[in-house]
């Protein structure tokens, strides 16, 4: 199904907007709907740094949307599959 699947990423201030009904009008866009799910897709975004190198940043709450585009919604060989996707994270610091 990764072929057919597509994502977004969005940052909310909580976890509330993070639904169906709200995924769309809530919090700030880090990876446009539609992006290809597949491992060589490799999203990448950044998020708020820490103001100082002591106090630790504050937490962000990441909400990701999969979506199956309507388009194959009747490829007969996708009927019965089933994903189980799996998000592997890579951190890197950066000086700002």
């Amino acid at each position: 199904l990764s072929a057919a699947l597509t994502y977004g990423a969005r940052v909310m201030a909580d976890t509330s907007g993070c639904s169906a009904a709200a995924y769309a009008t809530t919090g700030t866009q880090l990876q446009a709907s539609g992006s290809a799910l597949d491992a060589s897709s490799g999203g990448s975004f950044s998020l708020a740094a820490a103001a100082d190198d002591v106090t630790p940043g504050t937490e962000q709450v990441v909400c990701f949307a999969l979506t199956f585009p309507a388009s194959f919604a009747a490829d007969p060989d996708l009927q019965g599959d089933t994903v189980a996707p799996v998000w592997h994270f890579d951190a890197v610091s950066v000086a700002s």
